[in-house]
């Protein structure tokens, strides 16, 4: 959840960015309502968002994703033989 979320964010700072350096970004829904006045930069904006989340998100989940389950991350003994705990043996 936490890779979707932040890939969500990244990718609307990242177009809301781009849209104050090259323009044609919408500045509020109501803007959206007339759709008369939305032009070809607001769907190239809305195609980035969407090829930019899926990147993020891909990435993120290739990089940080671990497998391990929650109960094996805090045994501090996981993976040791059972026979060589006291040193006894």
């Amino acid at each position: 959840m936490r890779t979707i979320g932040t890939a969500f964010l990244g990718s609307y700072i990242m177009m809301r960015g781009a849209g104050f350096v090259f323009g044609g970004f919408p500045n509020s829904a109501s803007e959206m309502k007339n759709v008369k006045s939305v032009n070809n930069m607001v769907v190239y904006y809305f195609l980035g968002f969407i090829v930019s989340f899926a990147a993020g998100a891909f990435v993120q989940h290739r990089l940080f994703h671990d497998d391990t389950p929650e109960e094996d991350k805090e045994d501090a003994f996981a993976g040791e033989d059972e026979g060589k705990k006291c040193g006894c043996f």
